[in-house]
């Protein structure tokens, strides 16, 4: 079953929250602002509902929102340096929003966009197609950019596939920026709850967060392969969590491996991750300040933990598929995640 209602506007245009359920545990909640998620809803043993990601008591606070919050992130997810592109030999000058740098697609990415809805109301497998058109040169990047964002349910598994194709040769790298919290209504931090996965390589980051060039052992940071609670990067001395307010903020490449990714609290709320992607950046909110209004309390430190599936910086082909999109060529991505819930 799907539901729409109008919260309010944003520059004109009618800001849509869209409610899409089945006869599952689980109930999805997004806006048609940057396609964001806020809320993913799991019924416990009891049939109480609990909230597993940060969203805003207010909705209006996505309109200024900064921390790209249950956000669909692009043209290209992450930093590129000096906001300059280089796309098949030609040099493209991007909108530098993050020091001299370029972040999550700029001044005004696809976070900070309405997108267009359609609504497949499935009974089994309800389904909500948000489309949006970048136009050639919008914050610098080369081509006219057709993209589709799919949330399908199906029983208690959310899976979202992005489509994208282009009409001249661009960089592409979208992904979810929800900041998950397995406790249920933000009732601690993510410190004690675990991440397991398939991680080999993690790429190195410079003093400004910029990928370097070096692959460093993911297990040096972050011993993810063996399930590790995310508090093992407090106690960690290494200089890249140093550099990260003792977190991660770092691209984690997953081996040839197909082991799923598992993100569980210590309450027996479980989340796995299946997804086309080589790698993803597993992002602790280390630095998260106070003053966030969220549902259910105000943000804090490690409040939320991202895991934002993505391809790999152009220039790193060689561990996996990069961000570079030819001409009318189709980018394709799947993500799912699947909720188990809270132990009795």
């Amino acid at each position: 079953m799907i539901k729409q209602k109008e919260l309010g506007t944003y520059s004109g245009k009618a800001l849509t929250e869209i409610e899409i359920s089945n006869d599952s545990r689980l109930r999805i909640t997004a806006l048609n602002l940057g396609c964001r998620i806020n809320g993913i809803y799991l019924k416990n043993e009891k049939g109480e509902e609990e909230n597993l990601v940060l969203a805003y008591e207010d909705p209006a606070d996505y309109v200024t929102d900064g921390n790209a919050l249950g956000a669909v992130v692009g043209r290209v997810a992450g930093r590129i340096p000096n906001a300059e592109a280089k796309v098949e030999g030609q040099k493209y000058s991007l909108t530098k929003n993050h020091g001299e740098h370029h972040l999550h697609g700029g001044e005004t990415g696809f976070a900070d966009v309405l997108w267009d809805v359609d609504i497949q109301d499935d009974e089994k497998k309800p389904a909500v197609v948000f489309s949006y058109i970048s136009e050639d040169g919008e914050e610098g990047y080369p081509g006219r950019l057709n993209v589709k964002v799919t949330y399908t349910l199906e029983e208690d598994k959310l899976t979202m596939d992005y489509k994208a194709s282009s009409d001249q040769a661009t960089l592409v790298s979208l992904t979810n920026h929800s900041y998950f919290n397995l406790s249920g209504d933000l009732q601690s931090s993510v410190l004690n709850q675990t991440l397991k996965g398939p991680a080999e390589g993690v790429l190195e980051m410079d003093g400004e967060m910029i990928p370097t060039g070096e692959v460093l052992p993911a297990a040096d940071l972050f011993p993810m392969k063996q399930g590790e609670a995310i508090n093992a990067v407090k106690k960690n001395d290494h200089p890249q969590l140093l550099l990260a307010g003792r977190g991660l903020d770092h691209f984690f490449i997953w081996g040839n491996t197909k082991e799923d990714i598992v993100f569980a609290g210590d309450t027996g709320i479980k989340m796995t991750v299946q997804t086309t992607e080589p790698g993803a950046v597993i992002f602790s909110a280390s630095q998260m300040g106070e003053d966030l209004k969220l549902k259910n309390g105000s943000s804090f430190p490690f409040a939320g933990l991202c895991i934002e599936t993505q391809r790999l910086p152009a220039g790193f082909s060689k561990q996996g598929k990069t961000c570079e999109l030819k001409k009318d060529e189709t980018y394709q991505a799947s993500t799912s995640f699947h909720f188990a819930p809270r132990l009795k």
